[in-house]
């Protein structure tokens, strides 16, 4: 089981550090930006000044792609255990 947890926790979390290297490189919104801009001037303030594109990315692109690094390291894991 600690296996399991450990190897699909180093998927996504390279799966997140790559998507936000080519979210910082798009000049997207990242989860760490979006969080310090709500501290600073408020959650309501920061959504409405959110691009079309970066509440895409940070609502439904992101976790999408945290999802593909679960499967990716359940894979690995069955792979390795097998």
């Amino acid at each position: 089981m600690f296996l399991k947890l450990l190897t699909t926790g180093y998927c996504i979390l390279l799966i997140a550090i790559f998507s936000n290297i080519i979210a910082d490189s798009l000049e997207l919104e990242t989860w760490y930006k979006f969080l310090k801009r709500s501290n600073n001037i408020g959650l309501k303030k920061t959504i409405s000044t959110l691009t079309s594109l970066s509440s895409i990315w940070l609502f439904i692109i992101y976790p999408i792609l945290l999802s593909i690094g679960y499967r990716i390291g359940e894979k690995v894991y069955l792979f390795i255990s097998s």
